[in-house]
């Protein structure tokens, strides 16, 4: 993941595909369906038991990338992080674009440390260490993330002054009878 520490604007965005659909109506629409198929398409091989599925993820990545651009949600930061990282692996916009985070899928082999005693084959190859650096010469702040986790979860039973406490750091709240649910 990277940010690219440039502010985004998602009502703008937002707006900017509306008059799309209203100013090219036998376009958009088609672009939109599209980035849906994509989706749809991510989802079917994500479920599958095919270990074997990174390069078809990264090639709907970069379609979708594409599509993002052509309705005028990308933005020339994100496509910088996509350039950089375009050796490692797929690139795309988070969010609503404009702007803000990219993520990038990793290509099966990509080194994510040093390469000592490794038998180099071809002299170009890129580390992530070494993509991360050009990032942060760019002004991006690059991160890493794992997937799989559990989503995004709830304390159900909370009062709001305990939460606010917590997320401040001021205290910790005690789980006895709460429930966390989770989405993911």
């Amino acid at each position: 993941m990277t940010d690219t520490n440039h502010p985004r604007r998602t009502a703008i965005l937002v707006a900017h595909v509306a008059q799309l659909l209203t100013t090219l109506p036998d376009v958009t629409p088609h672009i939109l369906t599209a980035i849906d198929g994509i989706a749809a398409e991510a989802k079917r091989l994500l479920s599958t038991t095919d270990e074997s599925i990174t390069d078809r993820l990264g090639e709907l990545i970069s379609i979708n990338q594409g599509l993002l651009n052509s309705v005028g949600v990308g933005h020339e930061k994100l496509d910088t992080v996509a350039r950089l990282t375009k050796n490692i692996g797929w690139t795309k916009l988070t969010g609503a674009g404009g702007g803000g985070c990219a993520l990038t899928l990793l290509r099966e082999g990509t080194f994510t440390a040093g390469m000592e005693g490794l038998m180099m084959v071809d002299a170009r190859v890129e580390t992530v260490k070494d993509v991360e650096e050009k990032l942060r010469a760019e002004g991006f702040k690059p991160f890493e993330v794992e997937l799989g986790g559990r989503g995004v979860g709830v304390l159900e039973g909370v009062e709001a002054g305990m939460v606010e406490a917590f997320s401040k750091g001021l205290g910790e709240i005690a789980t006895e009878d709460k429930e966390w649910k989770y989405w993911s």
